[in-house]
C-alpha cells in the first residue's frame, strides 16, 4: 500500500494509517443511513393544509429532508420506497408509507 503524504505533520500520517487499517473500502463508500419519519410534521400538515416534508434521510454527514425516499441495492436497483403524501392518502388513510416489490419477513 502507498501512503500519499499532503502535510508533514506526523498526527495526519498516524490518522491516514488508522483509517486504511482499522476501515476497510467497503466501510468508506457504505456509510449507514437512517430515514426518519417525523410525526409532528405529518400531524402540523394534516391541521394545517401544508405540505412540509416529513421524512429525514440520515447519515453521519447530512440530513436531508423528503417526501419520497427510494432505496436501493448495491447494483442501483430499487428495492423500497418510502412515501408521503399528504393529500392524497391510502384508503386506511395512511399518509407515510413503504411500498416494496421484495419479499418481506415479518418477525
Amino acid at each position: 500500500m502507498v501512503m500519499y503524504r499532503w502535510s508533514k505533520n506526523p498526527f495526519h500520517i498516524k490518522l491516514y494509517y488508522f483509517i486504511v487499517i482499522h476501515f476497510p473500502l467497503c466501510y468508506t463508500h457504505c456509510m449507514k443511513t437512517i430515514i426518519h419519519v417525523n410525526q409532528h410534521i405529518i400531524k402540523r400538515n394534516t391541521k394545517t393544509g401544508g405540505t412540509e416534508p416529513c421524512l429525514t434521510v440520515k447519515t453521519y454527514k447530512d440530513n436531508r429532508y423528503a417526501h419520497e425516499a427510494i432505496i436501493r441495492d448495491a447494483d442501483g436497483n430499487e428495492v423500497a420506497r418510502v412515501v408521503y403524501r399528504p393529500h392524497k392518502p391510502l384508503s386506511c388513510g395512511a399518509r407515510c408509507w413503504i411500498e416494496t416489490t421484495g419479499n418481506v419477513e415479518v418477525v
